[in-house]
């Protein structure tokens, strides 16, 4: 299983600030880093999944993720630019809905959503790194992403709303028709 030391996780922590830093302005940057600062130590350490064999489920892996989704991004918006007339979304909102799509994963305002699996034959046979916290609110990723981006008085664009609410695609039934 990969593992982050704690340098690596220290500079993609800087990585994740300077791209809070460089690219909001105004209130907007205020309330992100308000919010930054109450989950700082469960989002420096905090894994992107629960299971060995799902991304980054390791300590640091969630800011891991979201850098590579925001790479990601990114690289496909140049492409996209390159080869298309009409572009409807703007950098900053890639931006926000790349690092923070996934806040969810961070429990809600007094619970850490997962925790170390104490079940040996779970973590040898199913793989299962981590558990979910029993007394985080049950609700799904998206929709307690949403609910802390709101609670911390984040105003979201429509394209950022609706970016966040289906980002987990066809891994949400909601997300069927």
């Amino acid at each position: 299983m990969k593992q982050l030391d704690e340098q690596q996780i220290l500079d993609n922590w800087n990585v994740f600030i300077n791209l809070i830093e460089n690219t909001f302005t105004g209130q907007r940057k205020t309330t992100l880093m308000r919010l930054v600062e109450h989950f700082q130590d469960r989002m420096m350490l905090a894994p992107a999944s629960s299971k060995e064999h799902y991304h980054s489920a390791h300590p640091g892996g969630y800011i891991e993720h979201i850098l590579n989704v925001y790479n990601i991004a990114m690289d496909l918006y140049e492409i996209w630019k390159k080869y298309s007339d009409v572009i409807d979304y703007t950098t900053e909102e890639i931006t926000l809905v790349t690092l923070f799509h996934d806040l969810g994963k961070m429990g809600d305002l007094t619970e850490e959503f997962y925790f170390p699996q104490d079940n040996e034959w779970r973590r040898q046979n199913m793989g299962e790194i981590y558990k979910v916290n029993d007394k985080v609110v049950n609700m799904n990723g998206a929709d307690r992403s949403l609910y802390l981006l709101q609670h911390f008085g984040v105003q979201l664009t429509q394209n950022e709303w609706i970016t966040i609410k289906i980002h987990e695609g066809m891994y949400e039934d909601a997300n069927v028709q």
